[in-house]
């Protein structure tokens, strides 16, 4: 195939409506190029034909190109492609390129059009092949990242009408499922959400790392999505292994906990230490990307109250990748833990413990404890305790502590 079939593909997308699922996401024209990674199957083509839609009016479809570099009908050399944008975009335009991974020197030819001066460029690629550090290295300091993960509960709440008596029915479903946009809208989800599994770890961990010993990352995989929302401890990991008559060292497992991070399969929170050296020693605690991840190993009514906090998590992660800052777990020495400690510039910003049911005065009592303790050590005084229906303010020992219900605390305006 050749231009004239390009050209073709592209005059049918300047011609064609998408249904779009409006992502709550930033974004910017910028000189540098914008590059859109994220998990597979988040929806990273449709946040950029959301780009695509809201620059319409700027720039007129017309001075827009989109190209999807996993279709075979777009085979052509670099020389081929500057041919057509040229003929295309005569002046100022934007070009959206998709899977450009697929391109085998696609950092030449983006820096090629880069230099070009004439094109705001937005890129999209599977995680397997174009990770941020590749980016960063490929791109010499001209592009930045936008990463794309499934569905928060805000966007799926808007999506779904965005009527505030139907926000607990809604988070049910959304604990349940997640926020994947095509398992949303299939009947067939459990299927999709452990295909969906399968392919970030054959695709993104597997080939993309060259893994040898398949079944043993994925018998790791598997120990860690059952324990989602815990601290996953490498030694118990080892021991594990070492009682199925497996051999793995723990440098081993965490190098595949790396891998899993990179392909957006997971993130890890570190526990808080005043030490650098004892903030990489401690476990750290693994939650998903999405909350449906837990689905095809535990069920919602075994894994309710970690599926709550792996919300929270994510929803904190993704603040953290948008303004900077750092997560943290707390525990002291005497076993008093809160789940979330939120670290701007001018120090800790937030102490947030996640309880789905507060109703028990012991429970309560408990997490406030736990919160008071580290507010002291820590000099923070904005304690929150997130909860699945309680709401109000407790003052205790000078401290001022707020319970949120789970689907307020989502739907606030600074929650991305």
């Amino acid at each position: 195939m050749g231009k004239q079939e390009l050209r073709k593909k592209i005059f049918e997308w300047r011609e064609t409506e998408f249904k779009i699922i409006e992502r709550l996401i930033p974004f910017a024209i910028t000189k540098e190029i914008t590059t859109i990674i994220g998990p597979r199957r988040a929806g990273k083509t449709y946040f950029m034909y959301q780009i695509a839609d809201t620059l319409a009016e700027r720039f007129g479809k017309k001075n827009m190109v989109y190209i999807d570099f996993e279709d075979p009908l777009s085979n052509v050399t670099y020389t081929e492609l500057v041919d057509l944008l040229e003929e295309l975009i005569p002046d100022k335009g934007v070009l959206f390129l998709d899977e450009v991974q697929s391109i085998d020197d696609w950092s030449s030819w983006l820096r090629g059009l880069h230099n070009m001066g004439k094109f705001h460029i937005f890129v999209s690629g599977s995680s397997s092949r174009l990770l941020a550090q590749e980016i960063a290295s490929e791109l010499r300091g001209r592009s930045i990242t936008r990463i794309v993960f499934p569905l928060s509960f805000k966007e799926f709440f808007d999506y779904e009408g965005g009527r505030r008596n139907k926000a607990k029915a809604l988070l049910n479903r959304y604990l349940e499922w997640g926020g994947f946009p095509r398992v949303n809208q299939s009947s067939e989800k459990m299927e999709l959400l452990s295909i969906y599994l399968d392919t970030i770890f054959f695709r993104d961990v597997v080939e993309r790392f060259g893994i040898r010993d398949i079944e043993g990352a994925r018998i790791f995989r598997n120990l860690i999505i059952r324990n989602l929302g815990n601290a996953l401890s490498l030694s118990k990991a080892e021991k594990f292994f070492k009682s199925i008559g497996v051999r793995k060292s723990k440098r081993s497992l965490s190098e595949w906990l790396g891998y899993f991070e990179e392909a957006f399969l997971v993130f890890t929170i570190p526990r808080f230490s005043k030490s650098p050296r004892g903030i990489t020693q401690m476990p750290k605690k693994v939650y998903p990307t999405d909350v449906g991840l837990f689905q095809p190993y535990s069920p919602l009514s075994q894994s309710i109250t970690r599926r709550v906090e792996s919300i929270v998590a994510i929803n904190l992660y993704k603040q953290v990748l948008l303004n900077g800052g750092e997560i943290f777990y707390w525990q002291s020495q005497s076993g008093h833990e809160v789940d979330f400690l939120v670290r701007g510039q001018r120090g800790f910003e937030q102490l947030i413990q996640v309880s789905y049911d507060i109703s028990d005065q012991k429970t309560r009592n408990r997490e406030e404890r736990s919160l008071i303790r580290a507010s002291q050590e820590l000099d923070c005084n904005d304690l929150q305790i997130i909860t699945w229906d309680y709401e109000g303010l407790n003052k205790k020992n000078g401290s001022s502590i707020r319970y949120i219900p789970l689907w307020k605390w989502l739907l606030m305006p600074e929650s991305p």
